[in-house]
Order: structure tokens, then C-alpha cells, then sequence
């Protein structure tokens, strides 16, 4: 008997789940137009980022299974380009489309296998725009950076990972964290709880809250 859990496995792993690549029509040629509004370690400018390109179909597929896990039309576009700064990914607005930018460098596709940090991470950047962040809503920003730290722990645990994947990009955060991010025990502590809030029961019996 194939398991939900066996099931989202072989989606992981195999290649013949990911789609095609999708034509990246709104990649700008005016990268300026683009206003980039939330960072995974700092909110990084946009003449920091060069060659926005057509995302790995890896990088799309995790964006699909996440629009289908909250029940709503995948609107959320991803580039992949290359970072002078290690931000990793970020969360941006072009007009009236949004966007999950990353760093090419930190995605290693390898066998067209998805890790679960970059699920993490894309899900991270997709938090933002689910809360708002990105068009108009501005929470304090350390407590916004939880938000999706939260949202990323449970994207993972509905996705079938463990806590340990949830909180594996971790120690490349900022232990004492920084004026818009907060420390890394802090973001820990909202990873888990988003990972408690999504994990399956039999994950939850007896787990320490």
C-alpha cells in the first residue's frame, strides 16, 4: 500500500514528476522595476542581483506543491539568478506579480532531487507573501521574519519531512541575529512550531511542545 507519506517521497525524488520548465515571460529586461522586499539573512538591494533567469523545474515544482497545500492557484512566480550577497532567496513584487527569487549558487538540483532546505527556504520566501508582507502589511520585522520561518516549518512537515529537515538551513542564520532578523534561537523556536503545527498526529504524540 502506497502511503501519503511513500507518495510525496517519490514526488521528491523522481524526475518525471517535475514539469517542463515554465517560460519565464516576466523575467524583467529592467531589473530595476522589480522591488525586492524580503530577504532569507538581509534585505538585499536589487543591483544585487544579476541574471534573472528561468527557474529549475525542481524550484516550480515546490512552488505548485505549496499553492496545493493552502488551496490556492500557484500565483507566485520563481526566478533563479545569481546574488553578489549570500541572501540566499528573497520575496519580491513587480507590478502586480509576485515573485521567490534564489540564489542559483545555494539550489544544487542534483539527480532532480529537491532538499529540504531549499523547500524550506522557497516556502520561507512564499510565508511573505501569504502574510502580506510584500504588499503593504508591515508587522515588525523580526516578528514578520517568524511568520515565515513558521510558515516554512509547516510547509516541510505537511510535505512529509522531519524536524530535523525543517531545521537544517539553520546554522547558516545569524546566531545573534540583526535589525530586520532575529536570532537564531528565535527562529528555531518558530521553525519548530510550525512543524508541530503541520506534522501528522502520530509526529505530535508525546513530542515535547
Amino acid at each position: 500500500m502506497v502511503t501519503r507519506r511513500h507518495f510525496i517521497s517519490s514526488m521528491l525524488a523522481c524526475a518525471c514528476c517535475v514539469p517542463n520548465a515554465q517560460t519565464a515571460s516576466s523575467v524583467a529586461t529592467d531589473d530595476t522595476s522589480f522591488q525586492i522586499l524580503c530577504g532569507m539573512r538581509h534585505t538585499p538591494t536589487v543591483d544585487s542581483i544579476e541574471n534573472m533567469r528561468a527557474a529549475r523545474p525542481e524550484a516550480i515544482r515546490v512552488i505548485k506543491w505549496v499553492a496545493n497545500l493552502i488551496g490556492v492557484r500557484p500565483v507566485f512566480e520563481v526566478l533563479a539568478a545569481d546574488f553578489k550577497r549570500r541572501n540566499i532567496a528573497v520575496a519580491a513584487t513587480r507590478g502586480d506579480h509576485r515573485y521567490v527569487i534564489y540564489d542559483a549558487k545555494w539550489f544544487v538540483f542534483e539527480d532532480n532531487r529537491v532538499s529540504w532546505y531549499s523547500i524550506y527556504i522557497l516556502a520561507h520566501e512564499i510565508g511573505h507573501h501569504i502574510y502580506g508582507h510584500t504588499h503593504g502589511f508591515k508587522p515588525d520585522q523580526h516578528q514578520g521574519e517568524l511568520d515565515a520561518d513558521r510558515f516554512g516549518g509547516w510547509v516541510v512537515a505537511r510535505l512529509g519531512g522531519r524536524l530535523d529537515q525543517a531545521l537544517a538551513f539553520m546554522p547558516y542564520l545569524s546566531e545573534k541575529g540583526g535589525k530586520t532578523h532575529p536570532p537564531r534561537n528565535k527562529r528555531i523556536e518558530a521553525t519548530r512550531k510550525g512543524w508541530l503545527a503541520g506534522a501528522p498526529s502520530d509526529y505530535r504524540l508525546g513530542f515535547p511542545r
